[in-house]
């Protein structure tokens, strides 16, 4: 009985030494899976390659793994870029809510905020929380009628996806209160300009 980890264990560690690195890159910093590959071999001699992984930096080579690792890890590790169409409408739904409520929204996946300009873009891409796609000539009064059903209808709402947050954005820090225009900092102002 041998004490030595397996390849495969030693695979899994590097992996896992490496999982915050690759979901920065991949995540946050949105490069492509190529890109990834690159910076991963490249700055930290991380090479998973169709024979295997090599970490010239520990000396580990020709573990046995196919080229499809950096999927199936970012798949297990529910690393994503992009929302299923079910799941914007479910986001559709939840803004238009808030929006009725007269609040203000923003939008993260995965711990990551969407500009508004890209939450604007999958919406109409994914159609509406009705499924009703975007509008055409052929079916334009359709969907406005049915946009009006579904604001007198109550329906259910659906369960916001799994890794999704919608929220009132954070106060801006570049727009201060302004108390000029309050009775006491006027009558200051007033004061200081006739005081000459």
């Amino acid at each position: 009985m041998s004490l030595l980890p397996s390849d495969q264990a030693v695979a899994e560690v590097l992996w896992e030494f490496y999982k915050g690195i690759l979901q920065n890159l991949y995540i946050a910093e949105n490069k492509t899976l190529k890109e990834v590959k690159d910076i991963m071999a490249n700055t930290y001699d991380f090479q998973a390659t169709y024979g295997g992984i090599q970490d010239l930096s520990l000396g580990l080579t020709d573990i046995t793994l196919r080229k499809s690792q950096y999927e199936r890890h970012f798949k297990e590790w529910r690393f994503r870029k992009h929302l299923k169409k079910e799941e914007w409408a479910a986001v559709e739904h939840r803004l238009l809510k808030r929006k009725r409520a007269l609040k203000e929204s923003v939008v993260y996946v995965d711990g990551i905020l969407l500009p508004p300009k890209k939450l604007r873009k999958e919406i109409s891409r994914n159609g509406c929380a009705l499924g009703l796609g975007r509008a055409t000539e052929g079916n334009r009064s359709w969907l406005i009628a049915s946009r009006l059903i579904s604001y007198q209808l109550p329906a259910p709402s659906p369960r916001t996806p799994c890794g999704v947050r919608i929220c009132t954005p954070p106060p801006s820090e570049l727009s201060p209160f302004r108390f000029t225009n309050l009775p006491y900092f006027q009558f200051e102002a007033f004061l200081e300009a006739h005081s000459m």
